[in-house]
């Protein structure tokens, strides 16, 4: 199944898709901007663990950039998706 997760190089977010990673049968789409509400080198080195993993894709962009988001759904088709957004 593909899931697509929202802040997936933020704290949440990446425990979120490590642990679907762990089970064989998950896709996972991570979308995050890599803004400052964490350290962006933290970010970083989280992301840098899923991108490890075969069923894992990453694609940097701000889920505020709707025409980016269609074509991401369109291409990708998630079954499932996690919204994280975390207000500052």
């Amino acid at each position: 199944m593909k899931v697509l997760i929202t802040g997936s190089a933020g704290f949440i977010g990446y425990n979120f898709a490590k642990s679907l990673l762990e089970k064989k049968e998950f896709k996972v789409l991570g979308i995050d901007n890599f803004n400052d509400y964490y350290l962006p080198k933290d970010k970083e080195r989280n992301i840098s663990k899923c991108l490890k993993n075969k069923n894992f894709k990453l694609y940097k962009a701000d889920i505020c950039d709707f025409k980016l988001l269609k074509k991401i759904f369109e291409k990708e088709s998630p079954k499932k998706i996690s919204l994280l957004i975390i207000f500052s």
